[in-house]
């Protein structure tokens, strides 16, 4: 979806940039994101997106409605990129708003039918505010350039608030490790929930590689270290597995993408064994053990992780059984966002929590059209990453990001909505918005305004 309009010719569009630009100097503007910049407005949208990429785990002190810092920075975006485009000097895309959209009127009906109306709303609200940010990045990443800048800001921010969970683990800084006692010694950073954390930061090693920071190969492994290291402090065993199955998707997209046959035909024989392997091997008594082992582990993170994998997946599959039955007793249009766990309550079910599954909470909180609109958004996501994988082979790599990180990335935020729900969270609307500006083809990746022409 475009507001507005972009150029159909450089000459028209020039007339309405604002400053006094002459006709040779306004085509390399459109051209030249560092010479479009100069309008005052459009570099201050820059600014206030590069602060909110920045700032994305800032959700603590929290203010009202669970909102952070970072949503500050959020508001200041909105508001300059808006005043950009009442200037002229920027379009604004929203290419998931259908299938929001689609979300959002399943959590409304849901919601109004639900036992909780206001939160389910207020939930729909929230829906259409990371909506309306996530189009306000794609708008303003709509160059190459402005693209790797915020990819790269992602990249040294997402290290550097690694660094400082570690810091504040060895040197039991709370500020800076999130450490709660409801968590143990499960460290959350400043977002206040540790898997929220561990998403982020799993999220941020896939960005380091689609940003190519730091440049040299050492220096990058040891990034790398860090961001993971940061991560098992969160002891997040949903993350772990996530960071897994991306790490895997990563790798095999690698493999595809330089024809590499053989070696992928080997790995997929490899897995077919080990899944062969796995079905005959006394593999549920193994991992008891090592549950077990972990659980009487002298060291505290271990026990918070790996040893309450038996209390996470039992609790999980009963949260499952109790969802589908209030699905099945509640009616088809679901029971409204955030609603699962005070009709738990309600109905004194033995497990009473919030669903912790993104695809589980569409269909039995927003119905089968809440389904249908999450579907749809993986669709469109697999879309973008077909395309942006073409453009990667037609450009040979040298103007468009490359695609097997964001692979790894969209395989990993996807799983992780098998553990928790993460539909909610802003890092996962911001990769949106950066997959959609970088699946765009370099010479549709220019400065547009609305000041005359056709939307392209």
């Amino acid at each position: 979806m475009v507001l507005g309009l972009t150029e159909s010719n450089d000459e028209r569009v020039t007339a309405d940039l604002a400053g006094p630009l002459d006709h040779e100097n306004s085509k390399s503007a459109l051209r030249d994101p560092a010479a479009f910049c100069n309008h005052r407005r459009l570099r201050i949208a820059t600014a206030a997106a590069v602060v909110y990429v920045a700032g994305l785990p800032l959700l603590r002190p929290a203010g009202p409605l669970n909102t952070g810092l970072v949503d500050l920075a959020g508001f200041v975006l909105v508001l300059a990129a808006g005043l950009a485009w009442l200037s002229g000097q920027l379009t604004f895309r929203l290419p998931f708003a259908k299938t929001v959209l689609v979300f959002a009127v399943g959590g409304t009906l849901g919601a109004l039918a639900g036992p909780t109306p206001g939160r389910g709303l207020m939930a729909v609200v929230q829906d259409l505010v990371l909506l309306v940010v996530s189009g306000c990045v794609v708008s303003i990443a709509r160059t190459m350039s402005l693209q790797r800048l915020l990819w790269r800001t992602w990249a040294v921010s997402g290290v550097t608030w690694a660094s400082l969970l570690i810091v504040g683990v060895l040197a039991h800084v709370d500020a800076l490790s999130g450490q709660q006692a409801r968590y143990g010694a499960r460290a959350s950073l400043t977002t206040g929930d540790p898997n929220l954390a561990a998403n982020y930061l799993v999220a941020s090693l896939f960005v380091l590689y689609v940003a190519r920071w730091p440049a040299g190969r050492l220096s990058r492994a040891a990034a790398t270290i860090v961001v993971v290291i940061a991560m098992l402090l969160t002891g997040s065993n949903g993350a772990t597995a996530a960071l897994f199955l991306g790490t895997l998707a990563a790798g095999v997209a690698a493999l595809c993408l330089k024809r590499n046959w053989r070696v992928v035909v080997g790995l997929v024989a490899m897995a077919a064994a080990l899944v062969l392997f796995l079905g005959v091997a006394p593999v549920s008594r193994w991992q008891q053990q090592l549950v077990s082992a972990a659980g009487h582990s002298s060291v505290q993170i271990v026990r918070d992780s790996v040893g309450r994998q038996d209390q996470s997946s039992s609790t999980r599959h009963t949260l499952l059984d109790e969802s589908l039955e209030l699905y099945r007793t509640d009616g088809p249009l679901g029971t409204g966002p955030g609603s699962t766990k005070s009709l738990l309550e309600k109905k004194q079910y033995p497990y009473q929590k919030e669903a912790h599954d993104d695809y589980l909470a569409a269909l039995t909180e927003r119905g089968p059209i809440g389904a249908f609109g999450l579907a749809l958004l993986l669709g469109v996501a697999v879309r973008m990453l077909s395309k942006l994988t073409r453009l990667h082979k037609r450009s040979a790599g040298r103007e468009v990001v490359a695609p097997a990180p964001m692979i790894g990335c969209a395989v990993a935020l996807a799983a992780s909505g098998m553990f928790y729900e993460v539909l909610h969270f802003r890092q996962v609307w911001v990769y949106l918005a950066l997959l959609a500006a970088s699946s765009l083809s370099p010479d549709r990746g220019r400065w547009a305004t609305r000041a005359g022409g056709r939307a392209h």
